[in-house]
């Protein structure tokens, strides 16, 4: 689990969810890493929630951006990568709920992780806070990524950890 975290601050440092000077501290609740990241030269609160699926093969982020929150997911590994510039498709499910298939999940210049499109990260989070499981599943045109499955336990805690957070 600590090289799945290690790749994980690797990958999100290269991204810039997060930058080596402001990171300030970390905390576990429940299955959620939360890392405070304050930017020094603004103040704004860039901090962010991780959660790592099951198998270690991917990660459920929301992160802060001034007074918003985003949502993104990332998938670790050299196989499972993602185009840059398109838009993708997600299958989830929350506990044993229906599958819903959601689209706009954008790339930007990522091949490694996707983002959830900011109209629906309120809903999805509710969603997720009276749920104990989400399973999910990127489509890639063609073939399909890996299920991933994230246990939800410490979301709430993780969130009220969070400035952007009115959940």
């Amino acid at each position: 689990m600590m090289h799945s975290v290690k790749k994980l601050l690797t990958s999100l440092l290269i991204l810039g969810a997060l930058s080596a000077q402001t990171m300030s501290s970390a905390s576990t609740t429940g299955s959620f890493e939360y890392i405070e990241n304050i930017d020094p030269l603004d103040d704004i609160d860039r901090s962010i929630i991780v959660n790592t699926s099951l198998d270690e093969k991917g990660y459920l982020v929301w992160k802060c951006d001034s007074e918003d929150i985003n949502m993104f997911l990332m998938h670790d590994g050299d196989d499972e990568k993602y185009e840059e510039d398109k838009e993708y498709s997600v299958i989830y499910r929350f506990d044993k709920e229906s599958a819903i298939e959601m689209d706009f999940w954008s790339t930007g210049s990522s091949t490694n992780s996707i983002w959830m499109d900011s109209d629906y990260v309120n809903d999805f989070t509710l969603e997720a806070l009276q749920s104990s499981q989400l399973v999910l599943r990127p489509i890639k045109p063609g073939f399909g990524f890996g299920t991933l499955t994230f246990k939800l336990n410490g979301l709430k805690e993780s969130l009220a950890k969070m400035s952007c957070s009115d959940f």
